[in-house]
């Protein structure tokens, strides 16, 4: 089930970068981006480095849908107890609904709000464990686009709401290129 819905995400993110390629009009638009996220998932995996990718289709002038996946990347030793973990993000998908504001011609400030979910795993001696979680997540970022262009930066913070199952907060850089 759980590749099914990795698999469904993916196929929905191409396609929506598809037809923001496709619709090169001066009021329908979008950006990919590719970039490093840092994210802290409290007590399960703090610390955890991801390669991470997104695009977006502008639906409004100032409105878009995102959708964006993370692949861990490496791992993380912690201590707790006497007892060493291997802690790894296994993959985040996230999807949002954004409004953005272009402060200027070079920066467009967005906020976000959607959902996400997230897998991690951590080892320890003989024992292992896998957890997922998802949940309603926000957040803020801006992009710079210098002198107005097409390619530019992507700096973002965005928290994640799993209830009982604690919080995510993620921070990411990233190269952009809008169309």
């Amino acid at each position: 089930m759980r590749k099914f819905q990795a698999a469904l995400f993916a196929a929905v993110a191409s396609a929506a970068l598809a037809t923001a390629a496709h619709a090169q009009s001066d009021d329908t638009h979008g950006y990919a981006s590719v970039g490093w996220q840092h994210s802290d998932f409290g007590g399960f995996g703090k610390g955890l480095e991801a390669l991470s990718l997104s695009g977006a289709l502008n639906v409004w002038k100032f409105v878009s849908i995102e959708a964006d996946v993370a692949v861990g990347a490496g791992s993380k030793t912690t201590t707790v107890g006497g007892v060493s973990a291997k802690t790894k993000l296994e993959n985040d998908m996230a999807a949002y609904a954004v409004a953005s504001y272009p402060a200027s011609k070079d920066i467009d400030l967005f906020a976000r709000v959607g959902f996400m979910q997230a897998k991690a795993e951590a080892h320890a001696a003989t024992l292992s464990n896998e957890e997922q979680v998802s949940g309603p997540a926000f957040g803020v970022g801006l992009h710079y686009f210098p002198n107005g262009g097409k390619n530019g930066v992507a700096l973002e913070l965005n928290h994640a709401d799993f209830g009982r199952n604690g919080h995510g907060n993620l921070g990411q850089i990233s190269y952009v290129r809008r169309f």
